[in-house]
């Protein structure tokens, strides 16, 4: 499990208007600006801020949210370590419940795995699920390049900016020497 800290970020939908008519819907849309977030020990910058866009729509089991993220990050390459650009475009789909209202065992089953989301009176918190989003659409190691050849791993050149000088053997451990030789005949 990632562990990340964000500044505060509210997107909450007001949802009275919907809650009395099935098939009504409303659009939104969220700007929020955040500079910065910690993710699993790296930080993540924000180029520019996060766009949030949808319809949030009643559909008679609860509220059915439909959206997009949009934003720009700025992280380090995984390979040489310098500062990669990386856009994120992502759709989400989420359905939520009012407290309470999943009557039949396989919502509530939904429910408790996370599928389906709870929300209190008449306001729907969005910010968890937006942030996953965020996070699922970062690949896992983020790179300058497809090609990158990252950083020497003696004298820490960065070896896309050409070769260093360390030999390409390298220092043996002494204690594996006799593999060594095992490996040269």
């Amino acid at each position: 499990m990632f562990s990340f800290r964000l500044e505060v970020v509210v997107l909450r939908l007001e949802v009275a208007k919907l809650l009395n008519k099935k098939g009504s819907s409303m659009s939104f849309e969220f700007h929020e600006d955040i500079k910065e977030m910690d993710f699993g020990g790296d930080k993540l910058y924000f180029n520019k801020p996060l766009l949030v866009e949808g319809t949030a729509t009643n559909v008679g089991s609860g509220i059915l949210v439909r959206g997009i993220v949009d934003t720009e990050i700025k992280a380090s390459c995984g390979r040489c370590l310098q500062p990669v650009n990386a856009c994120v475009h992502e759709e989400f789909v989420e359905e939520y419940v009012r407290a309470g209202e999943a009557q039949e065992s396989l919502e509530k089953d939904d429910v408790d795995q996370g599928e389906i989301h709870e929300y209190h009176g008449n306001t729907i918190g969005i910010r968890k699920e937006v942030i996953e989003n965020v996070l699922v659409s970062i690949p896992m190691k983020i790179l300058c390049d497809p090609d990158c050849r990252g950083i020497c791993c003696r004298c820490g050149k960065d070896l896309n900016s050409g070769d260093c000088s360390c030999s390409e053997e390298g220092e043996i451990n002494p204690k594996m020497s006799a593999l060594k030789k095992w490996f040269d005949k």
